[in-house]
């Protein structure tokens, strides 16, 4: 069997490891004589060096989280902590995972994990630096960002593809690779790996598209039916949004712009926590931003 077409067979055999493909793909790195090629590969095998030459693939959304405790005992978990409470400067850098890793620690967190989402630690001082930002008489314990297991499984999928594209581009131009000393073939394969593994650096428009449905939220300032309708309408359950109106009113009006009532808090906490479950139909972390966007546009936060 070629090497063109045992790659392509490991490419869609499910059992198959990615690292197992991505080593058959150095052997055709140096039959095809590409640098360009192998130092890919190597990235994806070793990790890359720095988020600035990140493929898009690899920077993900991701949920910022934390736990809060307050007066008298209180204390919320596992409560969304919205960009806007974030120094403006910060907020690139927390809307985003960018994952350096190899591809096989990417793969081991996707494949070592039943919540359907992984927890990555933020180190203490961004505790500090949130305080009592967040939610009314709640001071910042701990934060997290959170991922989407099938966000990072979906990074496997991309390399996979992408590969896969690059095989089947070669077979198309009948490039012969044990053989291209032929300077137009050189030329072409350079082309192609250029169009097929570093056409992706990033492009943090296309990962946006998780939030582009955030960009217009109907609800009017104050109008609780506009808020109930806009939150229906994107999968949360009834039974979540009567008691959603009843710590609407249970909070009143909150007594600092940007900061949520404890009891609205603590029911974004327990939303944010069934979403991570798989309760609703959407990610958990398109279900705290409809969230957090929606409650900001009803308090006239935004």
């Amino acid at each position: 069997m070629s090497l063109i077409l045992k790659i392509q067979e490991f490419i869609v055999d499910s059992n198959r490891n990615i690292n197992d493909i991505l080593r058959l793909c150095k052997i055709l790195a140096n039959n095809l004589k590409n640098v360009d090629f192998n130092k890919w590969i190597n990235s994806e095998l070793n990790g890359f060096s720095s988020k600035e030459n990140l493929p898009e693939y690899r920077i993900i959304p991701c949920l910022l989280q934390g736990d809060f405790v307050g007066y008298f005992g209180r204390q919320i978990n596992n409560a969304p902590i919205p960009l806007m409470c974030l120094p403006e400067s910060l907020r690139e850098d927390f809307r985003y995972v960018y994952f350096t890793n190899s591809v096989a620690e990417i793969n081991n967190l996707a494949e070592n994990n039943n919540s359907g989402s992984i927890h990555l630690g933020i180190p203490p001082d961004f505790n500090i630096l949130i305080g009592n930002n967040v939610y009314q008489d709640m001071q910042c314990i701990s934060s997290r960002r959170i991922v989407s297991t099938s966000a990072l499984i979906a990074v496997i999928d991309k390399i996979k593809t992408i590969i896969l594209d690059f095989i089947l581009a070669i077979q198309n131009e009948k490039i012969v690779v044990d053989d291209v000393s032929n300077q137009n073939n050189l030329e072409k394969v350079n082309e192609l790996v250029h169009q097929h593994f570093y056409g992706t650096i990033q492009n943090l428009s296309i990962n946006s598209s998780n939030f582009s449905q955030l960009t217009t939220v109907n609800v009017s300032t104050n109008d609780i039916e506009s808020l109930i309708l806009y939150l229906k309408n994107n999968g949360i359950e009834e039974s979540d949004l009567f008691e959603l109106e009843n710590a609407i009113k249970q909070d009143g009006i909150p007594q600092s712009k940007d900061k949520f009532g404890i009891k609205v808090s603590e029911w974004m906490g327990k939303i944010i926590t069934n979403g991570a479950k798989g309760a609703y139909n959407i990610g958990v972390n398109v279900v705290a931003n409809i969230i957090a966007n929606s409650l900001s546009q009803y308090y006239g936060f935004k």
